[in-house]
């Protein structure tokens, strides 16, 4: 956390940060922190958990850490696998999802944690920073409920777009800051021939 906000403090314009799961609570808490050294936030299903959401990944850190070690010793196997969970994802998808798994630091998997130490409702309530969250159903974390809550929030710098029915992973929801389902976020944020 405190790397990211170094390096945040030292680029030469407000910062876009596109984040998913892990990396969007980390892009919050960021903006939290340096809120003036940032520009907007595009956030792929980050990790607001559920107080329910929050215990899971408490109570699974132990399993969590033996399949991600049996993935990381077996990459054929852990590809095969996802794939046949997640028949509707495209093979980049795929290939995505298995980096992560086989570059994803043990040590963080064995906490549990994977957002901030907050309900989400109450940490982002004050989130000075423009912030759109992109979500869908099946495995995203923010889901329909988190999207209406977004709305309920009725705070004109924090949007939502729900993507009805997507059978789609959430990581490529925004990969391609062009992505037309980014909703022209990133190119009105996007800094002018200064730090990217």
């Amino acid at each position: 956390m405190e790397a990211a906000v170094g390096v945040v403090e030292k680029l030469s314009a407000p910062a876009v940060i596109i984040g998913h799961s892990m990396g969007g609570a980390i892009a919050t808490a960021v903006a939290k922190q340096v809120p003036k050294k940032m520009r907007g936030l595009i956030l792929a299903d980050p990790a607001w958990l559920s107080v329910e959401q929050e215990r899971f990944y408490a109570e699974a850190a132990g399993e969590s850490v033996r399949r991600t070690a049996r993935w990381q010793c077996d990459p054929v196997g852990a590809l095969a696998e996802n794939t046949l969970k997640r028949a509707h994802w495209r093979s980049t998808d795929h290939l995505h999802w298995l980096y992560g798994q086989l570059h994803v630091d043990l040590g963080v998997v064995a906490s549990g944690v994977v957002s901030f130490p907050a309900p989400w409702q109450d940490y982002v309530a004050d989130l000075a920073v423009p912030t759109h969250v992109i979500t869908s159903g099946d495995d995203c974390l923010v889901g329909e409920a988190g999207a209406e809550a977004i709305r309920g929030m009725g705070r004109p710098e924090l949007t939502v777009t729900y993507l009805e029915g997507a059978r789609i992973p959430c990581p490529s929801i925004c990969r391609k800051p062009s992505a037309p389902k980014c909703g022209g976020y990133y190119a009105s944020w996007a800094p002018r021939g200064g730090a990217r």
